[in-house]
């Protein structure tokens, strides 16, 4: 028997699935209680919208963000820019819109 063996061995069983329980009893105030909070379809948070902006050359991230109503640290950001100064004629930015 190999080591692999006798750990599979030592272990069979240790690892089982927690028991199911009732859901707890609503607690707090006396009167019906609360309905179970829902999550209707659009009641999150708006995604995000971009643009997207194709870089040419002599651009930079301010003048770019200043172009589009954004930041330079948000561009950088946005698109995980790690250098702001250093980025490529071709290179395609989104660009946050409203």
């Amino acid at each position: 028997m190999g080591f692999l063996d006798s750990v599979k061995n030592a272990l069979k069983g240790a690892v089982t699935a927690p028991p199911r329980t009732a859901a707890p009893e609503p607690t707090g105030a006396v009167g019906s209680p609360e309905p179970p909070a829902t999550t209707e379809p659009g009641s999150g948070p708006p995604a995000p919208v971009f643009t997207t902006y194709t870089i040419l050359t002599g651009d930079t991230l301010a003048d770019i963000g200043a172009r589009h109503g954004v930041t330079r640290d948000e561009l950088a950001r946005v698109n995980d820019i790690d250098e702001p100064d250093l980025i490529f004629p071709g290179q395609e930015l989104r660009i946050p819109v409203g």
